[in-house]
């Protein structure tokens, strides 16, 4: 009963989420931005066209002086959920697709947490923060590149199945999503999540098996995703074909790569998600592009995993008869969030141009802040473990939620009250002072949530309490990406 409450309690607070966000949908309305009103719509409106007419859809006449189209990755034609558009109207398919590959992400990670033996409540934490984070929500209208994300929980389940079990079944689910991962219209993301994926694969089998099975289930992993990249055959070819007649063939300027590359002043911004204002209000204050930084996935979700890996280093090294398992995972994800956010630095770290300079395949892409991509998704399995086993109501931890829920409303409160006297009348100012308002209220939500945490044995009043924290993870994340995705009606 407890397991079924919580699956349906989470999926309640995604779908109610969504809505607050999405609800002209419902009325017919489409997602509005330039990508979609530019590329998206049109591309596939045409190219679904040409397929109720019997046609293959190979080229298009109307862009420039004519264009591919089908090797137009982004395009997806071949992508088997957007045949929707074969049978819904082309606004219809478009929003059913943004929302469910939301909702895909959302089960996929429930799935990869299951696999450490997570509770429900850690489960549902993941699932929640990785769906609903900035790196998706921020690039909704980004079509492509949401489709591509939502399938890497499903990729990371699909390897520790493959080699925790090592049955021919897994092989086969791995190679599916593989293929789904590459025709799902972007590149770059599906290269972050295939070299993450191997990397994981390297770590788990090197923990899990050993001599030849060891390379026996490195093999099945690769025969696995060689199928997957064959199944997407007749996508991927004629792209090759015309990424090597295009300017990304010989590789991209290094200035024009390092475009979009995160800061640390940037980093602010996972525990106060609008510092700096957001383009939904008009309040924005700083260069660059909102939707290529945004990370945050809750602020009590990055305590979590705050608290994940304290419990991990607590216990590294001891052989605890009741260690549990998930712990296992701590290491790896905390590596893979370290480097990952380092090489999203991009030019403003070390990491990137030593990649740009050594490994071929860096010359290719823009946007190194694209990484956070797995920045996000270890935060949010770091975040998982983290509730489940790292936040305990100890002596210690009473005493510095106690001493932070003070100091969280004072923040609150002088940020409110004392600031705008103190500080110039300047909309910056005003902008980041929201920012810190913010921050302590969320801080002393979290404090108090950490107080009022039932004993392990009071079963109906943790489950209580386990569906307000969910709540709150949820509200925190809406109030911070409320008004992002602006719509429009559809007969635009």
């Amino acid at each position: 009963m407890k397991t079924r409450a919580l699956v349906w309690l989470s999926g309640a607070l995604l779908a109610l989420v969504l809505l607050g966000w999405l609800w002209p949908l419902l009325r017919g309305e489409s997602l509005f931005w330039g990508l979609p009103a530019l590329q998206f719509y049109p591309w596939r409106s045409y190219a679904f066209e040409l397929i109720r007419a019997g046609d293959i859809p190979l080229w298009n006449p109307y862009n420039g002086g004519g264009a591919p189209l089908l090797a137009n990755y982004q395009t997806a034609v071949l992508y088997p959920p957007n045949w929707l558009h074969l049978i819904l109207s082309d606004v219809a398919a478009m929003n059913v697709l943004a929302v469910g590959h939301i909702a895909w992400a959302a089960a996929g990670m429930w799935l990869f947490m299951r696999c450490w033996r997570v509770p429900d409540f850690g489960c549902a934490v993941s699932a929640l923060t990785f769906a609903l984070s900035g790196y998706l929500i921020a690039r909704l209208g980004s079509f492509p590149t949401t489709a591509a994300a939502s399938w890497l929980p499903w990729v990371f389940w699909a390897v520790h199945r493959l080699i925790v079990f090592r049955k021919l079944r897994d092989m086969a689910t791995l190679s599916l999503s593989v293929a789904m991962l590459l025709l799902a219209g972007h590149a770059q993301t599906a290269y972050y999540i295939l070299l993450g994926a191997a990397a994981y694969s390297l770590w788990l089998g090197w923990n899990q098996a050993r001599g030849r099975i060891r390379w026996a289930v490195w093999a099945s992993c690769a025969l696995a995703v060689g199928l997957g990249a064959t199944m997407a055959a007749a996508q991927l070819l004629p792209t090759a074909q015309l990424l090597l007649r295009s300017a990304r063939g010989n590789g991209l300027d290094y200035d024009w790569i390092t475009n979009f590359s995160y800061s640390l002043p940037r980093a602010l911004t996972l525990f106060i998600p609008n510092l700096y204002g957001t383009p939904a209000d008009g309040s924005y204050i700083t260069e660059g592009v909102y939707f290529e930084d945004a990370a945050y996935i809750g602020l009590l979700p990055i305590i979590g995993a705050i608290f994940g890996v304290i419990q991990w280093l607590r216990s590294r090294g001891q052989e605890l008869p009741g260690q549990p398992p998930a712990m296992g995972l701590v290491p790896f994800a905390l590596a893979m969030a370290g480097i990952s956010f380092l090489i999203a630095l991009g030019k403003n770290g070390f990491l990137f141009p030593f990649l740009y300079r050594s490994v071929p395949t860096f010359t290719a892409f823009q946007g190194p802040v694209r990484w956070l991509i797995l920045t996000v998704f270890s935060l949010s399995a770091l975040a998982g473990v983290g509730v489940s086993y790292g936040w305990h109501k100890g002596k210690w931890t009473v005493f510095w939620s106690r001493l932070i829920c003070a100091g969280g409303m004072g923040m609150a409160l002088v940020a409110a009250l004392a600031a705008p006297r103190l500080l110039p009348d300047i909309e910056a100012v005003e902008v980041m002072v929201r920012g810190f308002v913010s921050l302590g209220i969320l801080l002393s939500i979290c404090a108090l949530l950490t107080l009022f945490q039932p004993d392990g044995g009071e079963s109906r009043r943790r489950l209580m309490w386990q569906a307000a924290v969910l709540l709150f993870i949820a509200l925190d994340i809406f109030w911070a990406f409320r008004g992002l995705n602006p719509t429009i009606p559809a007969e635009f």
